[in-house]
């Protein structure tokens, strides 16, 4: 990935090497990029394949990795969902360890096999090689 950024003690300017991806990164009428700035509290500008943040710098650094790991995503030939963008806000805002724990709170390894806790239910694996990729899940 071939994404560059700078940083001044007001603007974070991040550099994306593809314009079409960028295009798809800030979504249908900018709508992307309109979330962001609600979530975050800071200002977006384009400028040609550049992307300038405005604001408070800890919510500048969340919104610079939130681009990037969507942008990341457009790499891979993903499309980017509405949802995509809400779950990159909300895991750059929350610290990464913070993540990690809580993902690791949901799942649950005992006698009676490996388990996830959702908000409507408990989910089990239904195959071993579900259960041996939920395990490592829970092992790393």
């Amino acid at each position: 990935m071939a994404v560059g950024s700078s940083s001044n003690s007001h603007e974070t300017r991040v550099v994306f090497p593809d314009n079409r991806r960028l295009i798809e990164l800030c979504g249908v009428h900018d709508q992307n990029l309109d979330k962001l700035e609600r979530e975050l509290q800071i200002q977006v500008a384009r400028r040609g394949n550049r992307l300038i943040l405005v604001g408070p710098s800890e919510r500048r650094e969340t919104g610079e990795r939130a681009l990037r790991s969507l942008y990341e995503l457009l790499e891979f030939d993903r499309t980017i969902e509405p949802e995509d963008v809400d779950a990159a806000i909300r895991f750059e805002t929350s610290s990464g360890k913070d993540a990690v724990n809580e993902v690791k709170s949901r799942l649950l390894a005992g006698p009676e096999g490996v388990q996830i806790r959702t908000k409507r239910r408990t989910v089990e694996p239904r195959t071993k090689a579900q259960e041996e990729y939920v395990r490592a899940l829970i092992e790393n």
